[in-house]
């Protein structure tokens, strides 16, 4: 097989640490937020959201371990300093990877679209988001289906069999366009999802943070299947197959990921605002009853202004200055309650010192 490629010249290297590495990284924070997102819902049931994040997860690693097999056979190096046995396997393995990658793509972005369908009510958002779905499964098995029938028998793609019956290079990178064409477009509308999540016009620093980082993961996904579109020209017509498929599967493998980060993402605002509240950059209240109290006090201006919360058990009568600091005198300070009627935690900025004063 290799005898027929051209004999290259350069020294014996590979690129294979392109795909890897970043492969890695994504595929490990993947698993972490994973491993987040499941113990801040080990006291709620898992729900087929889940299931579908879980399968999209299986199916990367799954997807990684092939992709690795493919790397030891002679994947990232070129063709010609690779013996035939060696490149038919690498090209088999890499084969398998694709099929494989479509379909955790798949379930990561329906995944996405579903939790909105859960946490959206009007109609026009519902709408697009259920297109969305629908065009990502039915693009997503119009792919596997030519992926199988664009060689038969379908080793042709992988041994090379000149005798097999194999649809024209153009009529498959035409087929390919139209279904990444369509990945794009819910891509793009995806990454716009976390701002559905966004209510009120004046939102604190943190969550404006949280949003900018979602939808750039978002756009980021939709540059990796632009690129995929990038390298489709090179599909079945190159001359060096083992060197040339490193960076449309490194951008597959970025795409699977990342899709899979933001999915996991979108849901983990509880353990998101927890760790800012250890780390003192935002007020963490933990309720233990039905309700209870809340008191701020701010310091006069003249010096640095702080804020004191204190949760007090909702009662029959009870004395607010007898909460605060013997230091502090009760004429300089601004006294507010908030009555707080769910379990759980209630996030809020420190106090700041009203308009009025």
């Amino acid at each position: 097989m290799s005898a027929d490629l051209p004999q290259f010249t350069g020294p014996k290297n590979n690129t294979q640490a392109a795909l890897l590495v970043p492969t890695t990284i994504t595929l490990t924070l993947g698993l972490v937020l994973y491993g987040v997102r499941i113990r801040a819902r080990r006291s709620s049931p898992l729900v087929w959201i889940d299931g579908m994040i879980t399968a999209a997860l299986v199916l990367a690693m799954v997807d990684f371990v092939l992709t690795a097999i493919s790397c030891h056979y002679g994947l990232g190096r070129h063709t010609t300093f690779v013996d035939s046995a060696r490149s038919i396997k690498a090209l088999y393995f890499g084969f398998l990877t694709q099929p494989i990658c479509v379909w955790s793509i798949c379930f990561a972005k329906c995944s996405i679209a579903c939790t909105v369908l859960r946490t959206r009510e009007d109609r026009p958002w519902r709408f697009v988001f259920c297109w969305i779905v629908f065009v990502q499964v039915a693009c997503t098995i119009a792919t596997t289906i030519f992926q199988f029938l664009q060689c038969q028998p379908i080793s042709a793609l992988w041994d090379g069999n000149e005798a097999a019956h194999c649809w024209s290079p153009q009529r498959i990178q035409l087929v390919a366009y139209v279904t990444l064409g369509f990945g794009v477009v819910t891509s793009m509308l995806l990454s716009l999802t976390p701002v559905t999540f966004v209510k009120g016009a004046n939102r604190p620093l943190h969550e404006l943070i949280a949003l900018g980082l979602l939808v750039g993961v978002g756009l980021f996904v939709t540059m990796s299947s632009v690129a995929n579109m990038v390298y489709l020209h090179t599909y079945r017509i190159t001359q060096d197959p083992l060197r040339d498929m490193v960076a449309p599967s490194t951008w597959w493998q970025l795409e699977q990921n990342l899709s899979i980060i933001a999915s996991l993402a979108i849901r983990l605002r509880t353990p998101y605002e927890t760790l800012l509240a250890r780390c003192g950059v935002i007020c963490q209240i933990r309720t233990s009853s039905a309700s209870c109290h809340r008191l701020n006090h701010i310091e006069d201006g003249s010096q640095m202004l702080k804020s004191l919360k204190t949760t007090i058990q909702w009662g029959s009568a009870y004395d607010s200055t007898a909460h605060l600091p013997s230091i502090v005198k009760t004429t300089e300070v601004v006294h507010s309650t908030e009555v707080i009627r769910d379990d759980g935690f209630h996030y809020g900025s420190p106090a700041r010192r009203p308009s009025w004063q």
